[in-house]
C-alpha cells in the first residue's frame, strides 16, 4: 500500500490516444499509471466494455490508495475460475460480443467519466476501450468530445481502444497507433494469466 502524501499536478493536462490493431493499447495506459503511482498522482481508470474482476489491473488497483478503477462491463461468467487460474482466457469470446446490456453500461460509464474528469480530484483519467465504444455505437462521439473539452484543465486524460474516430485524434494532443505485425494468438497460443490478462 502506498501511504505517502498524494500530490497533485501543476501542469496543464493533455488528451492522449492509443489505438490500433496491435496488442497493449490498455497495457501502455497502465504503464503510465504505474509511473503517476510512483509520484503519488491520484488516477482513475474507467473501464468500458470489461467487468472481469479476473483482470490483473483490477487487483493491482486495491493495493494503491490513490488509484481507483472501475469496469463497466457485463460480469464474466468464469471470473472466478480465471482467476484460480483453473481456465485459461481467450477461447470463448463472451468480451468480446456487444450484449444488450453494453448499451447501459456504456453509459453509466460515460457519466462515471465525467465525473472523474471535472471534479478535480484525479491527475489521470484513463477512459479504457471507449475508442471501441464510439465505434460501436453505444456512445455518441460527439457527446466525447464535449465532455473532453469541460474536463479540468489540470487532468491528462488517456482514450484506449481500436478504431479512434478521426474526430478524436484531431483534438488529441498525442495519438499512439499499435499495428499489428505478430500475435502469439495466430499461433493458437491462447491468452495466459499475468500477462494478457
Amino acid at each position: 500500500m502506498n501511504d505517502g502524501p498524494v500530490r497533485a499536478r501543476k501542469t496543464n493536462g493533455l488528451i492522449q490516444v492509443y489505438t490500433g490493431t496491435g496488442k497493449g493499447k490498455t497495457t501502455a495506459s497502465l504503464g503510465l499509471v504505474f509511473r503517476a503511482l510512483g509520484h503519488n498522482f491520484n488516477v482513475c481508470m474507467v473501464q468500458f466494455l470489461k467487468g472481469g474482476t479476473y483482470l490483473g489491473e483490477y487487483e493491482s488497483a486495491k493495493k494503491f490508495r490513490n488509484f481507483k478503477l472501475l469496469q463497466f462491463g457485463v460480469d464474466c461468467p468464469w471470473a472466478d475460475q480465471l482467476k484460480a487460474g483453473t481456465l485459461i482466457c481467450g477461447s470463448c469470446r463472451y468480451c468480446f460480443n456487444i450484449l444488450k446490456d453494453d448499451v447501459k453500461q456504456a453509459e453509466a460509464a460515460l457519466k462515471a467519466s465525467e465525473e472523474a474528469l471535472t471534479s478535480g480530484a484525479y491527475d489521470i483519467v484513463v477512459l479504457d476501450e471507449i475508442n471501441c465504444v464510439m465505434n460501436q455505437g453505444l456512445v455518441n462521439t460527439e457527446d466525447v468530445i464535449k465532455l473532453l473539452k469541460k474536463k479540468n484543465r489540470s487532468t491528462e486524460v488517456i482514450l484506449t481502444g481500436r478504431s479512434a474516430p478521426k474526430e478524436i485524434i484531431d483534438i488529441a494532443d498525442l495519438v499512439t497507433e499499435m499495428k499489428l505485425v505478430k500475435h502469439p494468438m495466430l499461433k493458437v497460443i491462447q491468452s495466459r494469466l499475468g500477462i494478457e490478462y
